[in-house]
């Protein structure tokens, strides 16, 4: 079993299920590095395949939740799309 340790994140789409599959992905890639495995690497990239659609997923979710349910959607639409190309808010 792995544990997470919280981290203070701004994003709200981080779950703590999402942050455990990240440390997974980030210990199983030295073991990828030092075998020659092919099996091995098939299993590490569908695995960060899936991970990249849950990580997609979940941002979406969340970006539509905060469109969908705003009491003003300009200014919600304004800060998440200020929030994707990076300029402070």
């Amino acid at each position: 079993m792995i544990k997470v340790n919280k981290l203070l994140s701004h994003n709200s789409w981080i779950m703590s299920g999402t942050q455990t599959s990240c440390q997974h992905k980030t210990e199983l890639y030295p073991i990828l590095i030092n075998n020659n495995n092919p099996v091995l690497m098939k299993y590490f990239k569908d695995y960060c395949r899936i991970l990249s659609k849950v990580i997609k997923e979940a941002k979406r979710m969340e970006y539509d939740r905060h469109i969908l349910n705003p009491n003003n959607v300009m200014k919600s639409s304004r800060r998440l799309i200020k929030q994707g190309i990076g300029q402070e808010l």
